[in-house]
């Protein structure tokens, strides 16, 4: 107890423990001096490598929903659905993270979301696109300077004796591939023995 001017009070001694200043590690002061927020690290990494994937998937993305039978107006909407979702994902996430308080929850989800629905455009059905596959094929020879009309595929299986091709050439070979097929089968094929005993 002290007394000051004239009226008691009562002191405390509070004893002071000295508190040892924890020195940051190399990386620690290496964001520091570069401003970087060291628990934003990862989250950095993630996004990096998560675009980096996109980015290098863009490219390919057209000529694959080309191969399995998309027109060019169903690549059109699926194109112009992207600048969308890319608009409207920072404030959608960014208020989920708020709510949450948690940032890891809603970048797993994101990232689990953007591999889902890339990996279902494996399972769009392949569909054939209608082709016209063209008659015949009227070549000519750089050596010999014939013109060659190579039929596809054959009607009636056998060349057509008559072509509905008018060709006012002088010189024209016919060919049809799958007559010269059976021509060669039937060259193959052993002619029967006479039967000593006929």
């Amino acid at each position: 107890m002290a007394i000051i001017g004239g009226e008691e009070t009562a002191t405390e001694t509070i004893d002071m423990v000295p508190v040892e200043k924890v020195k940051p590690s190399k990386f620690g002061e290496f964001c520091r001096r570069n401003g970087i927020n060291p628990n934003l690290i990862m989250l950095k990494i993630t996004l990096f490598v998560m675009y980096g994937a996109t980015s290098s998937l863009l490219p390919y993305l057209t000529i694959h929903m080309q191969s399995i039978g998309l027109t060019v107006e169903e690549i059109a909407i699926i194109y112009l659905a992207l600048p969308f979702t890319t608009f409207l994902s920072p404030p959608i996430t960014g208020f989920l993270v708020d709510k949450f308080g948690k940032y890891k929850p809603v970048v797993i989800m994101s990232l689990l979301l953007n591999a889902l629905f890339h990996h279902s455009l494996l399972f769009i059905p392949q569909q054939e696109i209608p082709g016209i596959v063209p008659s015949a094929f009227v070549m000519r020879h750089p050596d010999t300077g014939d013109i060659e009309v190579w039929w596809s595929p054959c009607p009636s299986r056998e060349c057509p004796e008559e072509p509905e091709l008018d060709l006012a050439v002088s010189q024209c070979v016919d060919y049809c591939l799958l007559q010269e097929q059976q021509q060669q089968q039937q060259q193959t094929q052993p002619s029967p023995k006479p039967s000593l005993y006929g």
